[in-house]
């Protein structure tokens, strides 16, 4: 029996192409803070079950947190709420920190928040079929000081 090379080939392309593209697609995000206060903050984030901290100095930017998978990436979605962020600490009494249970209807009604999408400035997207990198910017103002105020019952 003779089998023929090219027309085989051609079939194990076709069947890779459709295995491949019924997969879910992948996402890769970047999240860049910008500390634009006058004093180091504290940045802690977990993600899979581990933690890392970083320090952001005053009128720094830093990379605190990188998320990959399956799936699409939180800023290809319609919904106005991100829902896994860092905590930001900005000194021992003043932690910036949802707890979706109880804090968050307060911080809904923030004009502006770590967790509302359109506080994140994306600063740059590619977006293919199968494939969504995002790298996003948060600036860490004085009204984020104010919010972690009330949220920790200091105003």
């Amino acid at each position: 029996m003779k089998v023929n090379i090219p027309k085989l080939k051609v079939l194990f392309f076709i069947f890779f192409i459709v295995l491949f593209s019924s997969c879910d697609p992948g996402f890769h995000d970047v999240y860049i803070m910008k500390n634009e206060l006058l004093k180091e903050v504290k940045v802690v984030f977990s993600l899979n079950g581990v933690k890392d901290t970083t320090y952001i100095g005053p009128d720094v930017d830093r990379i605190v947190m990188v998320k990959d998978g399956m799936g699409h990436s939180e800023f290809s979605f319609n919904d106005e709420y991100i829902h896994d962020m860092p905590v930001i600490i900005f000194d021992e009494d003043v932690i910036y920190k949802a707890d979706t249970t109880t804090d968050w209807d307060l911080i809904k009604g923030f004009e502006k928040t770590m967790f509302k999408k359109s506080c994140w400035e994306i600063l740059s997207t590619i977006d293919k079929k199968g494939y969504e990198e995002y790298e996003v910017l948060y600036r860490i103002t004085e009204e984020d000081y104010e919010n972690a105020l009330i949220l920790n019952g200091n105003k």
